[in-house]
């Protein structure tokens, strides 16, 4: 019995497509994600994750994009902590994610704590216009996380004084 050619090839694996940029890259100091990356970036992690979800043909987002571009330089010393990312949802790649965590308008910042198992468990956070408020939020939001699950691998939160904020732990 002789097999069709077919039959004996062996699978090729799909390449995954390389994130196409929108209004971010990489230099930004911001993790692009889409539906090839989204789940082994956030789940598991030992990192709290604050995702930008958007559209680059939004008015709003193209405003917002020097405000998280700022964002995310004075943030970078905070990683492996915490990390900045956009996920394009205007872009092919990316709309099972924006549709799997109920994105439905933009821009959209949601925080996705450390070993988050869901990838659609994240928290929705107050879109502000100031690099300090958000700032302070994340701080925040770090914080609570660091009270709740005291992730091993991240700073000790354990000495902040009644007098200082989340925040100075980063400063």
């Amino acid at each position: 019995m002789h097999l069709p050619a077919a039959v004996h090839a062996e699978a090729i694996p799909t390449p995954i497509p390389p994130v196409e940029e929108g209004l971010y890259s990489v230099e930004d100091s911001i993790a692009l994600l889409n539906d090839y990356n989204f789940n082994s970036t956030i789940c598991a992690q030992t990192t709290i994750w604050f995702i930008l979800f958007y559209s680059q043909f939004c008015g709003h987002c193209v405003n917002f994009a020097p405000t998280w571009k700022q964002l995310a330089a004075s943030t970078d010393a905070w990683s492996p902590t915490v990390r900045i990312a956009a996920v394009n949802c205007a872009n092919k790649q990316s709309q099972r994610t924006c549709r799997m965590n109920k994105i439905w308008k933009y821009p959209e910042i949601i925080a996705y704590p450390p070993y988050s198992k869901n990838k659609c468990g994240g928290q929705s956070m107050h879109l502000h216009q100031e690099v300090p408020t958000l700032r302070s939020m994340m701080a925040n939001a770090t914080s609570f996380y660091y009270n709740e699950l005291h992730p091993s691998t991240w700073p000790n939160f354990d000495y902040i004084s009644r007098n200082e904020t989340a925040a100075s732990i980063f400063e």
